[in-house]
């Protein structure tokens, strides 16, 4: 928020500071939740490989618990976010579907912790660069403005980065500038879904492979 408010002085003519500052963290809250979610689940299963083949855990449970854990981790987040968008009057009954939004969240998240937690275990070296591609998401990402303010030339580039639709999944429902897409979202979570099931699939594919290499 510093980087945006000071630094680059990003400013919009219908919004007060305030009500920009409810906004960029809108962006932020579940961002850095997938933030949190890939980085460490790429490591993961090199961090905990002792659990798995000593207590004889099912290897399942650990980028499972890594997408979960990155979902409780942001709940203060979201309660400060509720409190803020209250004392930025924008806050509305929209509010009340924050839990469906992160549940539509945590099959995201899962689906990224099962891909990035195998690819983590195939390619050791994915660790040091999995950062560098988190920090291009965030740069490519609706946080510090409204998506209908981007420019046609960004579009591609911002539908293409699944953090944008996070984003517009979180941002309607406390900023309340913008109507919610039930379209969209309902394909984000029909697309969510189906990513989930697919990265569940290829970590079983792998499962046996990566607890040899380690």
């Amino acid at each position: 928020m510093f980087l945006y408010m000071v630094i680059f002085k990003v400013r919009f003519p219908d919004l007060s500071q305030f009500g920009y500052v409810v906004l960029v963290f809108s962006g932020l809250v579940p961002y850095l939740a997938l933030m949190e979610c890939v980085s460490s689940a790429t490591s993961s299963i090199r961090q905990n490989i002792h659990l798995v083949k000593n207590v004889m855990i099912p290897i399942e449970l650990i980028p499972a618990r890594i997408a979960l854990m990155s979902v409780v981790a942001q709940v203060p987040g979201i309660f400060l976010l509720i409190v803020m968008a209250y004392l930025n009057d924008t806050l509305t009954f929209n509010a009340l579907f924050l839990p469906i939004a992160v549940f539509v969240q945590l099959l995201l998240l899962l689906g990224l912790a099962y891909t990035m937690s195998a690819l983590g275990g195939l390619f050791p070296d994915l660790a040091s660069v999995i950062n560098i591609v988190l920090i291009f998401l965030l740069f490519v990402s609706p946080i510090a403005f409204p998506l209908s303010a981007a420019p046609d030339e960004a579009m591609v580039a911002l539908q293409l980065n699944p953090v944008t639709h996070l984003i517009e999944l979180f941002r309607p429902l406390v900023v309340g500038a913008d109507q919610i897409d039930w379209v969209a979202n309902a394909a984000f979570f029909g697309g969510a879904t189906l990513f989930c099931l697919l990265s569940m699939g290829f970590f079983r594919r792998f499962k046996a492979y990566v607890i040899d290499h380690e």
